[in-house]
């Protein structure tokens, strides 16, 4: 806690290095037409038409500086500030957030100048500063830092009517580089707000003047305020004319997309019930599909779109698409010839494509029996396929871990399967017979085992016993020799 408010002090006599109370000496003294085009060309804003003051209102401006008598009232939506330099400098509040920019930008330009109003924390960085209060940012709200700033951009000393404990006092925030005596004026309300101050409370300084002056100087005054107020009341007008006009427009679109909505609707509901008009719907559609390019294109950029996002859309395009395959054949070769060329340019497509028959095949019973129909039926008819399915099987086969786990498969389907053991018996005596190669081969490797593996020439002298007791022909060719 007394950490705390040693910081605070600190902060509060840093502060008040820099700004200071002003006593009754002062006059309100504000920018005239000269000053706001100056500050207008410092900040590269838009020239605007602004009103020339005449010497009545001059004499007016710099009585005694006084409690504010009438201001303008400036949104609060944390823009307050620069809204109010905005207001002061060109007459309107819209070009609060270039000013901000601008003022951030001479900051960070300027910061070995101005790093003296930072607080001690940032060490004299103006970027840091910048990013931890995102000042940049729209609805920041302005503190000291960015009115001294704001001075030393303008060349300009800003005074703000605030409250210091119980009283209101004026606080000066000036400049370096004064381009001449006049300031911004700004009234500090509830401590958390900006407005602009137009006049002051003129009534003790009145009395030292004569009472024709102060008749005079009155007048003026009544009449100055009736300009401003009218002004204002012009500004609200031209402002509501522009949202009534906007509110018109957007009723406008409003209704019209109402009415699209309903034509859409009535037509789908048409469509639904109606054969003859769904029929007619359809043969334009295929019509315009097939001769116009960007309906084409965009007819199915809306597809796919929606193809993704609207699950039973989707459900109801593969039945349909399942259905058309299975009856259409010209739309089935098309539906070939396009996924065989799509599978051939599309590395995402091919990878995707393998995955999904990979887990098709693997779930669904039906499919892995068809795949192994249409490879058997493409493995006789089609020589190509047929040579790229024996080398790759081949360089499979060199694998040594798919060696074992297909011999382990064969061996398996051996034993438990009679049709496939009958099958490949078949096979290997019609290879015996045809190639000499594989015969002298197996009879090499076959007089090896004889010799080496007891258990084999046991099982083989087994098998050629009950051989020679049950095939008459294998006993008369042995009692021949």
């Amino acid at each position: 806690m007394a950490r705390n408010r040693e910081k605070r002090i600190k902060d509060k006599k840093r502060k008040q290095q820099f700004r200071e109370k002003i006593s009754s000496s002062y006059v309100y003294f504000p920018v005239n037409t000269v000053g706001k085009e100056r500050m207008q060309l410092l900040l590269n804003l838009e020239t605007t038409k602004i009103q020339k003051t005449n010497q009545a209102t001059d004499v007016l401006s710099s009585l005694q500086l006084a409690a504010p008598a009438t201001f303008q009232t400036i949104t609060g939506d944390g823009n307050c500030f620069f809204a109010a330099l905005s207001y002061t400098i060109c007459g309107h509040q819209r070009f609060h957030d270039i000013i901000r920019h601008r003022i951030c930008d001479y900051f960070v330009q300027n910061q070995n100048d101005l790093k003296g109003y930072l607080p001690p924390q940032y060490n004299g960085n103006a970027n840091s500063y910048l990013v931890n209060t995102r000042m940049r940012e729209n609805k920041t709200w302005a503190t000291e830092v960015e009115i001294f700033n704001a001075s030393h951009l303008l060349q300009t000393d800003i005074y703000t009517y605030t409250k210091s404990g119980v009283h209101w006092v004026w606080l000066k925030h000036s400049t370096i580089t004064l381009s001449d005596n006049r300031g911004i004026y700004l009234y500090h309300k509830n401590q958390n707000h900006y407005d602009v101050v137009l006049t002051t409370s003129t009534q003790p300084v009145l009395q030292n003047f004569s009472s024709d002056l102060q008749t005079y100087l009155c007048d003026q005054l009544k009449k100055e305020t009736q300009k401003m107020k009218n002004a204002e009341v012009k500004d609200k007008a031209r402002q509501k004319n522009t949202t009534k006009e906007q509110y018109i427009e957007n009723k406008k679109i409003k209704e019209k997309r109402k009415d699209k909505e309903r034509k859409n609707r009535n037509e789908r509901l048409r469509y639904r019930t109606d054969k003859v008009y769904k029929e007619n719907k359809q043969k334009s559609g295929k019509l315009k599909y097939s001769t116009e390019k960007l309906y084409k294109e965009n007819k199915q950029k809306s597809c796919r779109l929606r193809y993704r996002t609207d699950t039973v859309y989707k459900e109801n395009a593969k039945k349909s698409g399942k259905l058309k395959y299975g009856t259409d054949k010209v739309y089935k070769e098309n539906k070939k010839k396009s996924g065989k060329l799509r599978y051939s340019t599309d590395k995402v497509y091919k990878e995707n494509k393998n995955k999904s028959d990979k887990i098709r095949y693997q779930t669904i019973f039906k499919y892995k029996q068809s795949k192994q129909v249409s490879s058997i039926m493409k493995y006789a008819n089609n020589t190509v396929f047929r040579n790229k399915l024996k080398e790759m099987s081949k360089s499979k086969y060199r694998n040594t871990d798919f060696q074992m786990r297909l011999k382990a498969q064969y061996s398996k389907k051996y034993k438990n399967n009679t049709e496939f053991r009958e099958k490949v018996k078949s096979v290997s005596k019609n290879k015996y017979q045809r190639y000499e190669s594989l015969r002298n081969k197996l009879k090499a490797s076959s007089i090896k085992r004889y010799s080496s593996d007891p258990l084999f020439r046991c099982k083989l002298k087994t098998i050629l016993k009950t051989k020679y007791h049950n095939d008459i022909h294998v006993r008369e060719k042995k009692d021949s020799k």
